[in-house]
Formats: C-alpha cells, structure tokens, sequence
C-alpha cells in the first residue's frame, strides 16, 4: 500500500511537471504586444524594458536663472543619469536631460558666472547652462580620477573638485581648465577628497581626507598646504565629511566639519577661521542636514 501511494505521488508529480512545462511553452510562444519601441523579441521572449523607472537622487543644488526664476536641480541615478530641473518660481517639472556617460553624481555647485556643475561617478565634469538648457560634457580632471566626490564654487567662475582615487584638489575654470592646486595627494597614501569648501575672504579651500580622518587648509594659488585636525582626531579609520563654511557670525567664521565612522563614535567639530581655534566639539552631529539661508 505505502508503496503504491508513493509511485502515484511520482506520477502526479511528473504529470505536474509535464503539464506546467506545455503552459510555459504555449505562453511563450504567444505573440506579445507592446508599445515601448525599444522591445525585441528573442526566442519568444519579449523584453519589456526596465522595470524600475525612477531611483535615488544625491547631487542636489539651488540656482537663479537670468529671468530671475528660483530652480532646484538635482540628479536622477540611472543609466544614463538624468538632470531634473523644477521651476520653484512657476511650479514647473521643466526640465530632465539625459548625462550621457554618467551613472550618477554626488554634488552639484552654482559657478559665480551662473553655470551649474555637476561631479559625477565616472570621474566626469560636467556643465548645463541654464540660459540654453543644454549640458556640456567637460571630461576628467585627470585620466588617475575615477571619482569626483565633492565640488565647491570659487570666485571669478573657478569651482574646485575633491577626488578618488588620488586623494586630490582641482580647480577648472572655462578659460584655463583643470588645475591640480595641491600638487598631488593632500594627505600621502589616502585616497578619498570626500569633501571640499571654499572660504572667499580669505581665498583658502578646506577639504577632508579619509579613509583615515585628515581635514586640510589647502591655498589653491600657492599650493600650500597644512593638517587642521587637533592630533586626537587625525588618522583615524573613517572620513571628514560635510564641511560648511558660515560667514556673517559674530566673532568670526566658522567652518564645520563632521567626522564619522571613528572608534569615537560621529561628531562635529566648529573651527573659528578668524581665531585659528577649534572652539566646539558636538558629539553625534552630522552637518550635511545644515544649510544657509
């Protein structure tokens, strides 16, 4: 008996098998209909495209255009990567361009000539011109720099570029290019320019190091550079991040730089640029939630 139900639960299963086995094949066969243009059929397998249509956004920045229209812009990861531009002032999805090369971007700058830059993942610079709305691809800094982190605007239409792997600050501007203003890697055997500010009174860029924590003092016409971080926080497992400038305070301006991933757990240091003093320690305090107004 036990083995009579046995060789029937064989047989119910082969016939299962078989069975589902013509379904697939007669579905498969079927003639599909679609209406995206860019579907091929292939043994009778009938691409659709992608299923996910939208994903994250990083690179995010504020501008004015000529008509003195408020804008937020961003960037859409993809392939390609995609511009999205919203007329704040019209309340308007107006513009979505495809970047063609380009994947995704983790920091967008505002040019003093009203040009937006965009860092992107392949270790390309790009530009969009708000008046014709078209992007302009610029290239890499430098063949060695497969990443552009961060970006930060200077004056006179120069921006500055933190990078990987080479542990490196650029400057480009339309009339002269690309620049290596700190004359190869700020902090030797690091990798990671995770994060770049610039401080126009003093004409002085600030960037933080990682994979081990560094945050330089680097003058971008000189090349002269100097370790900021008090010695309990330097060469730690983790990166400086987020850094922010603040001018206009009472007794001077701050730079904020946040340190995370360390042993000493997350924290902000406040740095007087005026009196040279790190003057706050905030524990577990990111800075990249902060912004000016």
């Amino acid at each position: 008996m036990h083995r009579t139900l046995k060789n029937l639960s064989y047989l119910c299963i082969v016939v299962l098998n078989v069975h589902c086995t013509s379904l697939e094949k007669e579905i498969l066969n079927k003639p599909v209909t679609t209406s995206l243009a860019a579907n091929q059929t292939l043994t009778g397998l009938v691409n659709h495209g992608p299923q996910v249509f939208e994903s994250s956004i990083n690179g995010s920045t504020h501008a004015t255009d000529n008509a003195n229209n408020s804008w937020f812009y961003t960037i859409q990861t993809g392939s390609p990567a995609r511009l999205i531009g919203y007329n704040e002032t019209t309340a308007n999805l107006a513009v979505n361009l495809p970047l063609t090369g380009v994947t995704g971007s983790w920091s967008m700058t505002v040019a003093t000539d009203n040009s937006i830059y965009i860092a992107s993942n392949q270790g390309i610079l790009l530009r969009y011109d708000q008046t014709t709305q078209t992007v302009t691809t610029i290239g890499k800094p430098a063949a060695t720099e497969t990443y552009l982190w961060d970006l930060a605007t200077g004056k006179n239409g120069e921006i500055f570029i933190g990078t990987y792997p080479g542990c490196r600050v650029y400057r480009y501007h339309p009339n002269s290019g690309f620049t290596d203003v700190g004359s190869g890697a700020l902090i030797t055997g690091e990798n990671y320019v995770r994060s770049v500010e610039y401080h126009e009174p003093t004409d002085m860029v600030y960037a933080g190091v990682g994979s081990h924590t560094g945050l330089i003092e680097l003058n971008p016409r000189t090349g002269q550079k100097r370790e900021m971080l008090p010695a309990q926080d330097r060469g730690l497992t983790g990166f400086v991040y987020y850094l922010k400038v603040i001018t206009g305070l009472t007794g001077g301006d701050r730079l904020l730089a946040s340190i995370t991933g360390t042993p000493r757990n997350n924290k902000t240091l406040v740095y007087n640029i005026q009196t040279g003093l790190f003057e706050k320690n905030i524990p577990k305090m990111k800075t990249n939630l902060l912004t000016t107004i």
